[in-house]
This record gives C-alpha cells, structure tokens and sequence, in this order.
C-alpha cells in the first residue's frame, strides 16, 4: 500500500486509517486529524531540514476512549472493521509496512499465517474495563 486508506462508520465518523511507512513523501506528513487521541504521521528528517531539539511541554489532556496503532512488521492479515455499535463496516488486508491508526469503534483480525505488530495505544490501560468482546 502506497497510499492512504481512511475508513467511516455509517455516521461518517472516522475510525480508522491505514497507511504504509513506504509512502513517498518527501516531508513530515501526519495522516491523523488534529482532533484525534493518537497523532500519526511520517517524519522525514533531511540533512538541511532537522527536527529541532525540543521537549513537550506538561498540557493537561482528556480523552474518552482508547484508539490504538498497529504496525505490520511481519506477515499480513485481514483486518475487519466495526462501528462502535459493532456493525461490520469492511475488511481490509494489511501487510508488512502498513501502519493502521484505529480510531473508534471496533476490529478483529485473522490470518492464514503468522503475522506480527506492534501496537502503541494511550492509557493507562484500564484491564477489564478497556474492552468488550462481541
């Protein structure tokens, strides 16, 4: 996937985003909407365009919900996709390279194979009370 692939509910609501770290840029890009828990996007660092040093300053935030990204470091699987009310949206196949930034609502992924991510969500996690299965 060279591209970006944005998924809606049937509201329109955006709940996820999938994109591949080859995606030809040729500077910094953020594939999220400003609004959103995760900010993702592409760095590009060039050698007349550092990232300058800095530190985040302390800004108190409140979210509701968790939304996770997920990376394809290895393998590929079917990832289907579901509103918050847990109607089936689509099913979309990702691959090594993809980065998915799950945004609201739910998903389930199988595979023929062995697949592997890496998954950075905002917590703390809550244990029991983060999920329901359906």
């Amino acid at each position: 996937m060279n591209h970006m692939k944005v998924i809606h509910d049937q509201h329109g609501k955006r709940v996820a985003t999938i994109f591949s770290w080859e995606t030809d840029v040729d500077t910094s890009k953020f594939f999220s909407e400003n609004t959103e828990i995760l900010q993702v996007g592409l760095i590009v660092i060039k050698p007349d365009k550092p990232v300058l040093r800095h530190v985040h300053n302390e800004i108190s935030r409140q979210t509701v919900g968790t939304s996770e990204v997920l990376i394809v470091i290895e393998g590929e699987a079917l990832m289907s996709v579901y509103s918050q009310e847990e109607e089936f949206i689509e099913s979309v196949r990702v691959r090594k390279g993809d980065v998915i930034s799950l945004i609201s609502g739910g998903h389930g992924f199988s595979s023929e194979g062995n697949a592997k991510f890496i998954e950075v969500k905002n917590g703390p996690f809550a244990a029991e009370l983060d999920k329901r299965y359906f």
